[in-house]
């Protein structure tokens, strides 16, 4: 790539590249790998983060932040843990990914199903917490 291919791309990048992890939309989904080459090397020079190199698979959640996704949970206005299994799911996720911290997040997404009890999401996040299950990931918030 020569010096001005590389400069258009990290200004073409520079919108994805904020420290808020904002969620990535691609322009050129064609050129991921070039554009996924460059926030590595980015976030290692100026942050001293190295991301995970397998995140280069396209059809691997990359840069959506938590908020991110329940901004447009909450814009769907469905409940996307109609039964207890996928509400015990997503329990795990707030859990696994931001501790206690998700709580306040596993609530905004847990008060879209009629069956919501707020009582009860905090008696099931409590027990996640103390059992620190790791069964779940983000990628179940992906529906």
């Amino acid at each position: 790539m020569s010096p001005y291919e590389r400069q258009r791309l990290k200004n073409e990048l520079r919108k994805y590249t904020v420290p808020t992890l904002k969620a990535m939309e691609i322009e050129n989904p064609k050129r991921h790998i070039e554009y996924f080459k460059h926030i590595t090397e980015w976030f290692k020079d100026a942050k001293d983060i190295n991301i995970d190199e397998s995140c280069v698979n396209v059809s691997r959640l990359r840069l959506f932040s938590i908020d991110d996704l329940v901004e447009k949970i909450e814009a769907s206005r469905k409940s996307i843990a109609p039964n207890y299994d996928q509400y015990l799911k997503l329990a795990i996720v707030f859990a696994n990914e931001l501790g206690e911290n998700g709580r306040s997040y596993f609530h905004r997404v847990c008060c879209l199903d009629s069956k919501y009890d707020s009582k009860d999401c905090d008696e099931l996040f409590d027990d996640i917490l103390k059992r620190n299950y790791t069964s779940c990931t983000v990628g179940t918030l992906i529906h």
